[in-house]
């Protein structure tokens, strides 16, 4: 309802069968704020869906995955500004990965593409206000960033603050990057951090999970120069005299010292973990009958039991008969870079497994505010019916009693009114007015009761009350109302007829009240099962957007349209002014559960 809307409060006293006292139990306040949780969960929920590829695709760098972490933070918190960096591991400098308009136009401060660096001072910690979250490892929002401990102003040409909201990705203890957002629409709040921070956890691990795929490629390049400098142990295998020649990179490769090795097969097959053994044999024997290339990864056991990974790749030469009769090849230690992909794999498996954990919660949460949905529909409905017979009951009673005993007043004081003209004129005269004034009693009794019950039962009833509120709103000062209904529009469901005439009711009222039109327009046309209702008037001048915060009185209106399974609209009218219009099925009955 808006602010300036007429709200009338009656003093009645509980009935124990009105079944509107048990829909008022319900606290409002605290519906309102369960649904507006179970949103916000949605919200973030979707957030953290939407950012799972990114986390996970190990084709996304981690500019792409900042990226696309800043944007859906930014939509989920309505903030303007903010960026999402990462800790340089060598100078420890706070990367800045991605970073909004805020270094454009609106802002001077210069940056070299979309990054930018944040070093930090020589005593390691890092300066101003989003120093202060990576310096405690803790998240904090600021709505005075002005009066921050941690604020030590801006510097020239950056951008105003309004608020400011950081939180420090931290994996295992050690901080690793930053998510920091800045002037939402509105103030942060506390959700807003938690959020966040939830967000900051996946970030933290995704930036880990990257480093080590670095790391990994790092050694899979220094491996590559290794090889070009004959750092790789080389073997040969005389296959018919069981002699092992390897090159004096491999005895410290497999821990053994200078010489150790007897240089035999089965030397060979010592060295080789018990669990790749077989593997190792039959990897051997298919290169040997030339069914499948020697190339294979598996684990040694070095003397002092510690378990390290080898990858070989071997070629068979053959004599002029083509039996086998050597196998020469190269071996190297992959170790690290077993470590690294486990660790990636496990950190890969922990963010699928977050992301599943997520998705179920999430659509759990689906069904309950599902759920809550219908409820809230079906209680709206049940309270709108409710004051709709309401309505109706307390018209007819102001009809049927109240209306005839002021008619029955009226007329013995008529009857008096005439045996006095002949006693005592001047008490006929009196009487007289009284008569007056009881007339005039009725008809506002008879008005208050068509307010309350404006639609008659019949198909036409729609088009009738219609027309009176034409010729009621015609009669305030200064206002012209006009109903043009060109051929009938038959409207069979009662409640359907009434939640039609509450609309433009009220699009006429605040057209007056509000809008301060001189003319306006209602309008019923029909286009075979389809009719649309319209409201046009010549008030001020339409806002190009709605307010975020709208009256009681359109947010009525919408859901009497939504009860009936119609389209409700507002905009700018042809020439200016409002136009409302509700486009509805005349056959169309009410939706299930509401």
């Amino acid at each position: 309802m808006n602010e300036n809307e007429d709200v009338v409060s009656h003093s009645v006293p509980p009935d124990p069968l009105d079944p509107l006292d048990d829909v008022l139990d319900v606290d409002p306040a605290e519906y309102k704020r369960i649904l507006e949780e179970h949103r916000w969960e949605l919200a973030v929920d979707d957030v953290l869906v939407e950012v799972a590829d990114a986390l996970i695709d190990t084709s996304f760098s981690l500019e792409e995955t900042a990226d696309a972490i800043l944007g859906q933070a930014r939509r989920l918190t309505e903030s303007e500004h903010g960026y999402v960096s990462s800790i340089d591991p060598e100078t420890g400098a706070n990367i800045g990965h991605t970073l909004t308009g805020m270094l454009g136009e609106q802002c001077r401060v210069s940056s070299q593409g979309k990054s930018i660096s944040f070093p930090r001072r020589p005593d390691g910690t890092y300066p101003t206000l989003f120093g202060h979250a990576l310096n405690t490892g803790v998240g904090f929002y600021t709505n005075t960033p002005d009066r921050h401990p941690a604020s030590v102003g801006l510097p020239e040409g950056h951008i105003p603050l309004k608020n400011f909201l950081t939180v420090p990705a931290v994996v295992g203890g050690k901080v690793v990057g930053q998510i920091a957002l800045a002037n939402s629409r509105r103030d942060y709040v506390e959700r807003d951090l938690l959020a966040i921070e939830r967000i900051a956890k996946l970030y933290a691990l995704a930036v880990q999970r990257m480093r080590r795929q670095a790391a990994l490629k790092a050694s899979e390049e220094r491996y590559a120069l290794a090889q070009k400098a004959a750092n790789i142990g080389s073997w040969e295998w005389d296959i018919a005299r069981d002699r092992v020649v390897w090159s004096e990179q491999i005895e410290p490769m497999f821990g053994l010292a200078r010489g150790q090795f007897r240089g035999t097969n089965d030397a060979f097959h010592r060295c080789v973990h018990p669990e790749d053994l077989q593997f190792v044999a039959d990897s051997v024997l298919a290169a040997v009958d030339g069914r499948k290339d020697y190339n294979i990864e598996h684990r040694i056991v070095r003397p002092d039991g510690t378990v390290r990974w080898v990858s070989e790749t071997a070629d068979v030469i053959r004599d002029a008969e083509g039996k086998a009769v050597r196998m020469v090849g190269l071996v190297r230690d992959i170790t690290d870079r077993k470590k690294a992909q486990t660790e990636i794999q496990k950190l890969n498996e922990q963010l699928e497994l977050r992301v599943v954990e997520r998705t179920a919660e999430l659509t759990e949460a689906n069904k309950h505010l599902r759920a809550e949905m219908l409820r809230r529909k079906r209680l709206e409905q049940e309270i709108l019916e409710i004051s709709e017979r309401e309505q109706t009951r307390i018209g007819r009673e102001l009809h049927d009693s109240l209306g005839q005993q002021l008619t029955g007043i009226a007329i013995m004081g008529k009857v008096l009114q005439q045996r006095l003209a002949i006693q005592s004129p001047e008490e006929a005269t009196r009487a007289g007015e009284l008569v007056k004034l009881i007339t005039r009693a009725i008809e506002e009794t008879r008005q208050l009761s068509r307010g309350l019950h404006p639609v008659a039962l019949d198909e036409n009833g729609l088009m009738s009350a219609l027309q009176s509120l034409a010729l009621a709103t015609e009669g305030l000062p200064g206002v012209s109302c006009t109903f043009e209904c060109d051929q009938p529009v038959l409207v069979r469901n009662a409640s359907m007829a009434v939640h039609l005439y509450r609309i433009a009711q009220e699009a006429v009222s605040n057209a007056i009240r509000h809008g301060r039109a001189k003319r306006i327009a209602i309008s019923l046309i029909s286009n075979h099962n389809r009719a649309t209702l319209s409201i046009v008037n010549d008030g001020r001048k339409f806002p190009k957007r709605l307010p975020r915060k709208r009256g009681m009185g359109l947010q009525v209106m919408g859901y009497r349209a939504e009860v009936i399974g119609g389209i409700l609209t507002v905009q700018q009218g042809p020439t200016g002014g409002t136009q409302v219009t509700c486009d509805f099925d005349v056959k169309a009955k009410r939706r299930k559960g509401m």
